[in-house]
């Protein structure tokens, strides 16, 4: 699990992008919102609630929509904010408010279909197990991005990532802002309903 929370996706790229672009504080607070996130996976997986995904494509599909836009718009703002010279992004604009840095990793987490359909194949066969050890398998779970993503983090603000970081800013924003429309196309692709042939 812990090497699935490092694998690059919308979660990652959304905590390196504010880490290296907004410091190490905003960063926990996008941590925070995707560790909140997780919580509230655990939470519907655990209340019975992910069969819903199941049962109901048309709700799935939704949530994956909601992702992919969400997505799309997170990786416009980025790429749109590289229009300005090189150097500290910050300097150039108004930073992002730490609220806005907790909304953006939680609705990130909650719209990404990856976690959603991880979780409830890994959580929802334990649901109703009477032993308590589901439990605790959510726990280490949400244990785990509460230590490991906070820890990514604090390397990212090392004096050398924070230089490369800032002198190849432009450029590495703009690879941000596409790998994040990728997932957001790649998600939308996989909503579009399959035409049995």
């Amino acid at each position: 699990m812990a090497v699935g929370q490092l694998t690059p996706g919308p979660d990652m790229l959304l905590i390196l992008k504010n880490t290296l672009n907004h410091g190490f504080t905003r960063g926990l607070r996008t941590i925070a919102g995707i560790c909140t996130g997780v919580v509230v996976h655990v939470l519907v997986v655990y209340a019975g609630l992910a069969v819903l995904f199941t049962q109901t494509p048309i709700l799935f599909r939704g949530v994956q929509w909601v992702g992919a836009a969400y997505l799309l718009w997170v990786a416009w703002k980025l790429v749109r904010s590289t229009d300005q010279p090189s150097g500290e992004l910050s300097k150039h604009s108004a930073p992002l408010s730490r609220s806005h840095c907790f909304w953006e990793g939680l609705l990130t987490n909650l719209t990404n279909v990856k976690v959603m359909v991880l979780f409830s194949s890994l959580l929802a066969p334990l649901a109703s197990d009477e032993t308590g050890l589901p439990w605790i398998y959510g726990i280490i779970i949400i244990t785990e991005a509460a230590l490991i993503w906070p820890l990514f983090c604090w390397l990212m603000q090392g004096r050398t990532a924070r230089h490369w970081f800032q002198s190849h800013q432009v450029r590495l924003n703009r690879v941000f802002g596409l790998m994040l429309a990728g997932f957001a196309v790649h998600l939308a692709i996989s909503a579009i309903p399959q035409v049995a042939g």
